[in-house]
């Protein structure tokens, strides 16, 4: 499929009340006719700290009903609907629903780690052995009401799993639970809010977005 041209300059620059005027943060995007495409990034904080740098990579893909062209350089996309250069390691909102069953025992959690390592390679991670969840360990006793216990696990080809959970802080309140699973170039993120909303969000290549949300959506915890 033809690749639109990509052709754009744009400023996402702001007011910095501590820097006493505009920082300014501008790109510029620019394709030639063998699909090589240039980026160049410049910018300062109203005149200290400048910078300017151009990258050179190429076009891969377009994808007509993501609106996005695919480059060669991770994580970069680009926008051709809003002419914008965007990342892909910025996480989505794939499901957010009410939750009524409680989320922090054993069984639950290990049920939050499956799907988690299944949702994994559908955003393009590398499938892992899934690891057996022990239960949690003993709070310490001066631990606060506020404070998470956490369990950290390096996995293997550079991922990294952290789970973490905490009592309800009031009577209003449920115990919250937290899975990342983050691998170079995808991650799946699952929490339950104090409110008992579960919230799942992922990042990963835009392409495989729409399956891991249909996905999530589908799954029944």
């Amino acid at each position: 499929m033809e690749i639109p041209p990509l052709n754009t300059e744009y400023d996402e620059g702001y007011f910095d009340k501590d820097e006493q005027g505009w920082v300014t943060n501008k790109t510029m995007v620019i394709m030639n006719s063998a699909g090589v495409v240039k980026v160049r990034r410049w910018g300062d904080a109203n005149g200290r700290d400048p910078y300017d740098t151009t990258t050179e990579t190429r076009a891969l893909a377009y994808f007509p009903e993501l609106k996005l062209v695919k480059l060669e350089r991770w994580p970069w996309y680009f926008d051709v609907e809003k002419d914008r250069l965007v990342d892909a390691d910025r996480f989505d909102s794939l499901v957010r629903r009410p939750t009524t069953r409680e989320c922090v025992s054993t069984e639950r959690v290990q049920g939050a780690l499956l799907f988690a390592f299944q949702l994994l390679p559908l955003l393009g991670g590398p499938p892992l052995p899934h690891p057996h969840f022990p239960g949690w360990p003993a709070r310490a006793a001066n631990a606060g009401t506020y404070e998470f216990t956490k369990l950290e696990q390096p996995l293997p080809t550079e991922c990294h799993l952290t789970l973490s959970w905490r009592p309800a802080i009031d009577a209003k309140s449920t115990p919250e639970l937290g899975l990342l699973l983050k691998a170079p170039r995808a991650c799946v993120g699952l929490t339950v809010t104090e409110k008992g909303e579960l919230c799942i969000s992922a990042y990963g290549p835009y392409e495989l977005r729409p399956a891991a949300k249909a996905a999530a959506e589908a799954w029944d915890w």
